[in-house]
C-alpha cells in the first residue's frame, strides 16, 4: 500500500500549481488550521475492504484498497463561485493519478465531492481513488 501512496506523491508534485503536497492522517479542517501554502493536495490513506474470499489455495481474497486526495485552492473570485483555476486543477490532478500503475496494481478514479467552500473563498474537494489487490495465504506451522 505505502509504495503505491509514493507514486501518488510522485505525480503530484509534477504538478507546478501546487505549492504543497504531502500525506496527511486525521481531519481535514485541522489541515486548514496550519499555514500550508495554497494550493494543495493531501493524500490520505482511506482504508481497505475484502470484496471475496477468491476460493484458490495460494489467494485469500480480493481487497479493494482508497485513497482520498484533497484539493485544496483559493477561488479567486471569492466564495460564491467555483473559479475556472480550482477546476483546472482538479482537472489536472485527476488526470495525472488515474491509470497510476505499480506491480501490476492500476489506480483508478472513483469520484470528486466538493467538502466546502470558507467565507474567505478556500475551496476544499475531495478525489477518490482505488486500486485492487490480492490477500496471498501464507503456511503457518503450529
Amino acid at each position: 500500500m505505502i509504495d503505491m501512496e509514493s507514486k501518488i506523491i510522485e505525480q503530484l508534485k509534477e504538478i507546478t500549481a501546487l505549492a504543497t503536497v504531502d500525506v496527511f492522517q486525521g481531519n481535514i479542517e485541522d489541515a486548514m488550521l496550519t499555514s500550508m501554502k495554497l494550493s494543495a493536495a493531501l493524500v490520505i490513506y482511506s482504508g481497505a475492504r475484502t470484496k471475496e474470499d477468491v476460493g484458490n489455495d495460494s489467494l485469500k481474497a480480493r481487497v479493494t484498497i482508497h485513497y482520498t486526495v484533497f484539493v485544496i485552492g483559493k477561488n479567486l473570485k471569492g466564495a460564491k463561485t467555483v473559479s475556472a483555476n480550482v477546476r483546472a486543477l482538479l482537472d489536472e490532478i485527476r488526470e495525472k493519478l488515474i491509470g497510476i500503475q505499480h506491480e501490476g496494481r492500476t489506480l483508478l478514479w472513483e469520484e470528486e465531492t466538493l467538502n466546502q467552500i470558507t467565507k474567505t473563498g478556500i475551496c476544499i474537494y475531495s478525489q477518490h481513488y482505488r486500486y485492487e489487490d490480492y490477500i496471498i495465504a501464507s503456511l503457518k506451522e503450529v
